[in-house]
């Protein structure tokens, strides 16, 4: 249950932000300059200068050629070399974001520099429509100090649209299994007061209703009860040069309705819900050299899920048992329970420019989260509390970072240092003799450090190389259980990592015939000490514990041409290793491959564009890419020819067309996913959906 809702935190508080897409930049949609046309844009002096020259590993995605097509956040990520996104399903279904091998919650989430991870660090934020996205930066490997945030596995920083004038935008999508995404956003400036207002959000809804097969047999059913809708209004106000230069606020409201699939055994009625309202206040100030910034946030998150049924079906195809009282379909009994989560998060940013070429921020981040959960029919069923106790968890992440550029600024360096505290509070049941509830107060503080380098070796020719110790705190969910299958741990540990990079970045324009050649290659080396996993506990329901220490090696390498200035392809490639080198759990697993990571892939791309097509300002676009995924084992490795165990490898293609007019005021687009209607998987036994379609029609209007 926990899961789902915490997700669902993620995006309304992603929401928040919708309105401020009203502060900024103009759209630019198609434009017919081909060097702006990227999937993930390697050239240090376009979209982000700041991010590009900086020293850590990262790929900026341009978003401003995506914008009229119908994919979702999760595609356009996932094009990325060194990542990968796996979802259990369509729409709303859970998504597992990994990042040079590390994924889940140890892959922090950030708007425009801010943390907007759930309580639980649940990757989340597909709902966002890629309209209202200027950039997507993504740190492959570790957290960036001056992000003030824990994390190991890397950093998604989603970077929103300004604009500078009233402006509305507006778009719709429809697609295969009854998929309908919607957006909008309005803004109106108000200048004699120094006001700005701005309203917008977005309607998502899903069947996901397709056939697959069961897993252990031949059945094949209807995948029809995992329907997800999600619905968000947000509204916002700026005001400038009061106190401070500029006050923000913004109120949002989110709720999402999400029904539970059985894999193998058929569910019903069981389903989930979620409500959810954030509060949130952005103030700035510039003093001279002197930038300072405090964003507090108040959320209350409240899920609920609804298993009440007196018919349970043993499995598909077979009969029903139907009982005169409530027994469910999920779990060991019927559910009906109500979880409640109020957080309190507030960063504080202070950043001095000693000159051009040197800097020091400063930015702190501390979060309180209260947890209870609470069940009247599975409690009063089974005569005791079946959905867990309150809980609290406090965070406090400081980091200071020194950015510094030589060399007539050829080369830039970064040094940063962080400071991790946490405490958490939990009540666990304890059964013997006599039963008995214990309070249990864990405590932990550490420091990391990161020092990175990247130099240019010629006007553009760079090399990069860094190193990190950090921290990654556990989770509310970690701590806490989620009510249902999940058992509280008190005596959970932080995830302790030594991150080592190096690159190599390769940008010039006009080798003989061609007009450009972009090449990126990274190599990285972890280690991580108390990797937490989930694992059957003791007694009933299982429970997160510090069971490994694993080793991870591999490279990344993009390869981008343009050929001509209406022809563009592109490639990359991962390789990795993760390797167990010690566990708590079962020795025989050391110099064992860690399970359910993809270790080899590809992704690759052609683009055709063509300005004033048919008409002078309409500008016409074809494009097509494709993704491999080499087969990997689900579970611990246990003989050679146990094939039974392995996800097996996908090779899946992608195409769609795209046309604008007036200057991209007005676009459409169709694409189709999966062109072969192949059968493919990014969880064991659970195929994905076959060929889908989507179209797409957007309007943006500025004053």
């Amino acid at each position: 249950m926990s899961i789902m809702i915490i997700k669902k935190f993620v995006f309304i508080v992603t929401g928040i932000l919708l309105p401020c897409l009203a502060w900024g930049e103009n759209s630019t949609g198609i434009t017919g300059e081909l060097d702006t046309v990227r999937v993930v844009e390697f050239d240090p002096n376009a979209v982000a200068p700041d991010s590009r020259n900086r020293a850590e590993a990262v790929s900026v995605i341009d978003v401003s050629e995506l914008r009229g097509r119908s994919n979702s956040l999760n595609e356009i990520i996932d094009r990325v070399a060194g990542v990968k996104i796996r979802q259990t399903g369509g729409l709303g279904s859970e998504s597992r974001l990994s990042i040079h091998g590390l994924e889940g919650n140890r892959i922090k989430i950030f708007i425009d520099g801010n943390p907007i991870d759930a309580p639980d660090g649940n990757f989340g934020i597909n709902d966002i429509p890629v309209d209202f996205i200027e950039r997507i930066e993504v740190y492959k490997g570790y957290v960036p100090a001056r992000f003030g945030s824990d994390g190991m596995g890397g950093a998604i920083n989603v970077v929103i649209r300004e604009f500078n004038t009233n402006y509305l935008d507006g778009s719709y999508s429809i697609g295969s299994l009854n998929t309908h995404r919607s957006n909008w956003l309005l803004k109106k400036n108000f200048d004699k007061q120094r006001l700005e207002i701005g309203t917008g959000g977005f309607f998502n809804h899903s069947d996901n209703s397709y056939d697959f097969t069961v897993p252990y047999t031949d059945t094949v059913v209807s995948r029809d009860h995992d329907a997800y809708t999600a619905v968000v209004a947000a509204v916002a106000g700026k005001i400038k040069n009061y106190w401070f230069d500029e006050i923000r606020t913004e109120w949002v409201y989110y709720s999402n309705r999400k029904e539970v699939q059985g894999v193998t055994q058929e569910i019903k009625n069981a389903f989930m819900e979620s409500r959810d309202g954030v509060f949130a206040f952005e103030f700035k100030k510039e003093m001279g050299k002197l930038s300072l910034e405090l964003s507090p946030t108040f959320v209350v998150t409240q899920g609920k899920v609804i298993d009440t049924a007196h018919v349970q079906d043993i499995g598909w195809g077979l009969d029903s048992i139907v009982r005169p009282y409530p027994i469910g379909e999920v779990g060991d009994g019927p559910n009906l329970s109500t979880s409640l989560q109020k957080d309190f998060q507030c960063g504080f940013m202070l950043e001095y420019k000693f000159n051009e070429d040197h800097l020091l921020n400063w930015n702190t981040h501390g979060r309180a989260n209260w947890y209870k959960n609470e069940d009247s029919l599975g409690s009063a069923i089974n005569e005791s509390n079946v959905a867990g106790y309150p809980g609290e968890l406090y965070t406090l992440v400081s980091g200071l970072t020194l950015e510094s550029e030589f060399l007539n600024k050829r080369l830039v360096n970064l040094a940063g240092v962080k400071a991790y505290h946490f405490r958490s509070n939990v009540t666990e049941s304890f059964t013997g003799l006599a039963a008995r509830l214990v309070s249990s107060r864990s405590e932990e503080t550490s420091f990391g450090f990161d020092e990175g380098l990247r130099f240019a070796l010629a006007k553009k020719i760079f090399i990069k190389a860094g190193y990190q110790h950090n921290l990654r705190i556990p989770g509310a969910e970690e701590f806490f259980g989620d009510g249902m299958f999940i058992i509280p741990n008190s005596k959970l540990k932080a995830e302790k990592g030594n991150h080592f990079h190096a690159g190599l970045i390769f940008d010039t324009w006009d080798i003989s015939f061609i007009t450009r050649v972009q090449y990126e290659l990274n190599g990285y080396y972890k280690m991580i000490e108390d990797m937490i996993r989930l694992k059957k506990g003791n007694g009933s329901g299982s429970a997160y514990y510090n069971l490994e220490n694993v080793r991870i090696k591999g490279f990344d390498t993009e390869l981008k041409i343009d050929f001509t200035n209406w022809l563009y392809a592109w490639g990359n490639l991962t390789l990795q290793e993760l390797l167990c080198t010690n566990s708590k759990d079962d020795k025989t697993l050391i110099r064992k491959q860690v399970p359910n990571i993809p270790w080899f892939y590809c992704n690759f791309g052609v683009e055709l564009f063509k300005d004033n097509l048919f008409v002078k300002h309409g500008a016409g676009k074809i494009y097509g890419s494709g993704n491999f995924t080499e087969e990997y084992y689900f579970n611990w490795k246990t003989t050679t020819q146990d094939k039974s165990r392995m996800i097996p490898g996908n090779l899946t293609f992608d195409a769609g067309v795209e046309y604008s007019l007036f200057g991209s005021k007005l676009s459409f687009s169709a694409d189709v996913r999966n062109i072969a209607d192949k059968e493919t998987f990014d969880d064991y036994h659970l195929p994905l959906q076959g060929r889908t379609f989507a179209v797409k029609v957007r309007g943006s209007f500025i004053k």
